[in-house]
């Protein structure tokens, strides 16, 4: 008999998806406001650029965990 399998999501993956969303929200602030939330002692040149940049990544892996489910969902449907 066809059992569907649950989509479970890690919980490392969603701590790890909110971090960046908040690296990347805070990059995008100090790039186009002057509001500044960046102690002097970390800034260089661009570094909200960098802050999206790294929030984006650590964005990925829950995009890709759920990707992987849905197309190994997809395929076992075809069988």
């Amino acid at each position: 008999m066809y059992e569907d399998k649950k989509f479970k999501m890690p919980i490392h993956l969603i701590v790890l998806d909110l971090l960046g969303a908040v690296l990347a929200a805070l990059g995008l602030v100090e790039w186009f406001t002057d509001l500044s939330f960046t102690p002097e002692q970390l800034k260089f040149e661009y570094y909200y650029i960098a802050m999206v940049v790294c929030g984006v990544l650590m964005m990925v892996p829950m995009h890709v965990h759920i990707f992987r489910f849905a197309m190994n969902k997809s395929t076992s449907n075809t069988n």
